[in-house]
């Protein structure tokens, strides 16, 4: 589509334009009421620049005719141009052997005129047409007509041959040398101020060129200048190209009610111009959106305009091509011929049009096949991601828990005391034993459903104590984060027939999923109810019983798009904004497929920041089963214990550090609370604060400007990549030293955590001693950067150089100081307020830069510039002590003593 917009334009502002070009019927009116031959022959030439590109059959024919009138009236100009035409319009009809003939021929005569202008623009049209054969030697001919147009000092037409150039660099797939040649194409048309339709074809070429290079923002932002500067210009056929662009751009990136919107009206203005291969386009692209819409009898109507037109377009050509041939042999041979040419032109066209005929035949099912082939690698690809990320996301899950047992026994071995391990050390590993157990289990069973052994296994008793059990164990992981949790039960009992085991997971994989996805402050309900009218409802066994559950929750929600497949197993839902929510992806599914095995069924509503409701019926007792299908427990495996994992931990809230408390501070940001206390358990000998998501710990850090940050990668909210390149890109916090710890080992996410500036990475299980000493090394790098920036600070101002972003931080403060050198009441709150940090937030700042307090560092640069003063014989010591903001000279030369070991008066002298 680019190339043929590039050569269209190229082809149509050639050097013959017309001042003013009449209609084609005024044309000719007047050719047939004139008899002088210069008049006629001017007529003729302009009928064929008129008509070469909507009406090429004829074009040729009023071609043949001028070089007739030129060659009898010897104006070789005008045969040269003549030529030049009907070589332009065999190449249009594809017939490239009498195309190279008539542009030959033309060069000759231009050749032998010295018609520098000419042989550029004959140059053009054999860049042109060797662009589909041949994009070198379609180059060669670019460069020949580039070089004569510059040295003619002709500017008009040089953008059109850098679009040319740029063609040719496309179609060898060099997509970055074709950009530079469109953009100096479109430079020189912007600093002329010139905007035609030309530039309309550089802003679609470079859009399309990003296309190719898959850099769709890019391609959306030219595609949509292209499509401005086509509305102002009211350039029809321009802006039908812009629209198909926007419809293919739609079209890539999934979006097919847009592709289709543009598409539509492409074809609007296609229609009423009668632009017959731009309408045959659309309508082919028109059948593609439409099919990916899931609209087959709309795609089914436009693949069959398509076939329609492109037999109309084929024909036509062959006509025209047919007929040039018939109008070639009548010059050439005798009158007594002219019958039996005609028959063979008649054959020739019959055999074309079948032969195009079974051509497009053969090409539309092998796009057919082409496509079925693209939608099953498409999808052997998804699985082959789902299961990629499900394994991913496996070893997360596992890794977490792996961390909790293996450490705390480590720590058990490497006891000299050999002193008995506490409880809550013992608690932590059950807790996370009983994790991974959980996951596990799940496996398990899916595998078991897959292969058709997983049975339903009953047991008697009170099916609402059960459930209330189970919900009632969510209590407090629902305080915890603030939200507001309610149980409704029925007051009797219900005894009957029910497998406790799956009900457990299927009510711990819901409720646990409405706590997981709610914000605090949310609220999340659950709803039992026995349904006793569900066997006459259902025309079944009287007296069979269905369990009816609602869990609601104000969470998120789920895209519209997106809840026909939150049942797929391994599928995750991806939000704005949390890409990936950590987990398996398997709970839901594990869900849907235990309530189809007991006969029962689950749908879901939501709405994306307004929340989720899942409603389930599940048929009680045995009445509706088949003896097959479930075996009968001998004794009672109702749960009778709490299921919810109660994490006993001593971290609470993210709280700030204690006023009056020295020890260095260090933010541990952690989804997992287990990780958390962990961690602050083993750091005794610094402030341990934390952070429950990247979130709430940028803000923490923002707010506290801890010493060190560690960081897990996989967080919601914001996850630990994102909050690193926060952290490293803000100037209150780019010092602070990030360790990241991850479940992923593989050397791309390694690669990923140390680009956006982490300075140590850890992968888990991780041993806590490790992790303590890596916290050592890292502290002591700082204290080493700040002896570094003390030592600079030593040098005169404005002798730093620039490299990293605390330097530019420190450079920032000392031009701030620098200014306001002189001012007496210059304070650290103006400082703060120049830097936009609190009082807090530059002190923790610069006294982890440069181990001073803001006040000792703004004298010390008051006291630097007075040494320069001083030695530059600038005044007095009053005149000096003034200048650099002191009140008093006896205070200044305290100051300066206490910093340079000499009074000013002495300093003077060394």
């Amino acid at each position: 589509m680019k190339r043929h917009l590039s050569i269209l334009l190229i082809t149509s502002w050639m050097i013959f334009p017309l001042m003013a070009q009449p209609s084609v019927d005024s044309l000719l009116f007047v050719l047939d009421h004139s008899e002088e031959d210069t008049t006629r022959l001017r007529l003729l030439s302009e009928l064929t620049d008129n008509l070469r590109n909507s009406d090429p059959d004829s074009a040729i024919y009023y071609a043949i005719q001028s070089y007739e009138l030129a060659e009898k009236l010897q104006e070789k100009s005008a045969m040269a141009r003549s030529l030049y035409f009907s070589g332009v319009i065999y190449r249009k009809l594809g017939v490239l052997s009498s195309a190279i003939n008539n542009l030959n021929a033309s060069l000759d005569l231009y050749e032998a005129l010295q018609d520098s202008l000419g042989l550029a623009t004959v140059y053009n049209a054999f860049g042109n047409l060797w662009l589909y054969e041949d994009n070198d030697r379609a180059k060669e001919y670019f460069e020949k007509s580039l070089e004569l147009f510059q040295n003619l000092g002709n500017e008009t037409y040089i953008p059109h041959i850098y679009l040319g150039i740029g063609s040719t660099y496309d179609g060898k797939e060099e997509y970055t040398m074709a950009q530079q040649y469109y953009f100096h194409a479109l430079k020189i048309m912007q600093e002329s101020g010139d905007s035609n339709r030309t530039m309309i074809a550089a802003f679609l070429n470079i859009g399309e060129n990003y296309e190719y290079a898959n850099d769709l923002d890019n391609a959306y932002q030219y595609y949509a200048k292209g499509l401005q500067l086509s509305k102002h210009l009211g350039n029809n056929p321009r802006l039908v190209d812009s629209y198909i662009h926007f419809g293919k751009y739609y079209n890539i990136i999934g979006d097919y009610e847009n592709s289709i919107f543009y598409l539509d009206s492409a074809m609007t203005i296609a229609r009423e111009q009668n632009f017959l291969e731009e309408i045959r386009d659309i309508a082919e692209l028109l059948a593609d959106s439409y099919e990916e819409n899931e609209d087959y009898k709309s795609a089914l109507y436009y693949a069959e305009l398509y076939i329609e037109i492109n037999d109309s377009i084929k024909q036509m050509e062959a006509t025209a091509l047919l007929r040039s041939y018939t109008l070639e042999r009548e010059h050439n041979r005798e009158i007594q011929q002219k019958e039996a040419d005609l028959q063979q032109v008649k054959l020739l066209r019959n055999f074309a049009v079948i032969a195009l005929f079974l051509v497009v035949i053969s090409l539309f099912y092998m796009y057919r096949n082409y496509r079925m082939k693209n939608r099953a690698n498409a999808l052997l690809a998804e699985v082959d991601e789902l299961k990629t990320r499900m394994f991913s996301n496996i070893s997360h899950e596992l890794r977490t828990p792996l961390t909790l047992i293996l450490d705390p026994i480590q720590q058990m071995l490497d006891d000299e005391q050999q002193k008995r391990p506490s409880v809550r050390a013992l608690k932590l590993m059950e807790r996370n034993v009983n994790k991974m157990l959980s996951l596990i289990n799940q496996l398990l069973d899916l595998s078991k459903l897959d292969s058709g052994k997983l049975k339903i296994e009953l047991s008697q008793g009170d099916v609402i104590r059960h459930l209330k059990i189970i919900a009632l164990s969510f209590t407090s992981r629902s305080e915890k984060k603030n939200i507001h949790y309610s149980v409704k039960f029925p007051e009797e009992e219900i005894v009957t027939y029910f497998d406790a085991d799956k009900l457990d997971k299927i009510l711990t994989n819901l409720v646990g999923n409405a706590i997981k996805y709610t914000e605090d402050g949310g609220t999340v309900s659950v709803n039992v109810l026995v349904d006793r009218e569900y066997s006459r409802k259902q025309k079944i066994d009287e007296g069979l019983q269905s369990l009816q559950i609602e869990v609601r929750d104000t969470g998120s929600g789920i895209p519209e798009e997106e809840l026909s497949r939150i049942f797929d197993r391994f599928y995750q839902v991806r939000g704005k904004d949390e890409p990936e929510r950590v987990g398996t992806g398997i709970g839901l599914s594990l869900t849907k497929e235990l309530i189809d095995l007991m006969q029962g069924d689950i749908t879901v509503e939501s709405k994306v920041n307004l929340g989720t409701r899942f409603a389930l019926s599940i048929p009680l007792g045995t009445s509706h089963l088949d003896t097959s299908e479930y075996i009968i427990l001998e004794e009672s495996t109702t749960l009778e214990k709490s299921y919810e994992e109660q994490v006993e931990s001593d971290s609470g809230k993210d709280q700030p550090s204690h006023v009056g408390d020295d020890r260095q501070i260090i933010l541990t940001v952690e989804d997992n609370e287990d990780i958390r206390t962990h961690i602050t358990d083993n750091m005794a000998e610094y402030n341990v604060m934390e952070a429950a998501d990247g979130a709430a710990g940028f803000q923490v850090a923002t707010e506290q400007l801890p010493d060190l940050i560690i960081t897990d990668l996989m967080m919601p909210k914001m996850d630990g990549v994102e909050l690193c390149e926060k952290l490293k890109t803000d100037e209150r916090t780019s010092h602070i030293p990030v360790i990241m710890l991850t479940a992923k080992t593989s050397v791309e996410d390694r690669i990923e955590g140390l680009e956006t500036g982490a300075d140590d990475y850890l992968t888990k299980p991780f041993n806590i001693k490790e992790l303590r000493v890596r916290v050592k090394n890292l502290i002591k790098q700082r204290q080493k950067l700040r002896e570094r920036f003390r030592k600079e600070l030593m040098l005169e101002p404005r002798e730093i150089a620039v490299t990293s972003a605390d330097e530019r931080f420190i450079i920032q403060a000392l031009e701030i100081i620098e200014k306001n050198m002189s001012d007496e009441d210059f304070s650290v709150e103006l400082l703060g307020s120049e830097l936009a940090m609190s009082r807090m937030q530059l002190f923790r700042k610069i006294k982890a830069l440069t181990d001073q307090s803001p006040s000792e560092f703004i004298r010390t640069i008051r006291l630097k510039r007075a040494a320069q003063l001083i030695k530059s014989n600038f005044g007095n010591l009053a005149e000096i002590t003034y200048e650099v903001g002191f009140n008093h000279p006896s205070y200044f030369a305290k100051c300066f003593r206490e910093l340079y070991g000499v009074v000013p008066s002495e300093y003077s002298k060394d």
